[in-house]
């Protein structure tokens, strides 16, 4: 029972993970036009905490896949 929990729970990190990942590939990928602006104002730094949020999925999908 204990190991069928620990992969369902590796199953779902895998996913979660996942997703994270393609969230970050397709928004950044296209070259928002946000970027392209040179004042710095609250979205900009939403936006820069979004992306930083996403680039955790590749560390977490590394470290689920290595277990």
């Amino acid at each position: 029972m204990n190991k069928e929990r620990k992969n369902i729970g590796l199953a779902m990190l895998l996913i979660f993970s996942s997703l994270l990942v393609c969230l970050d590939r397709i928004f950044w990928q296209s070259s928002p036009d946000i970027l392209i602006n040179d004042k710095v104002n609250i979205q900009q730094s939403l936006m820069q905490i979004y992306h930083a949020s996403t680039l955790i999925g590749i560390d977490i999908f590394a470290i689920g896949t290595t277990r």
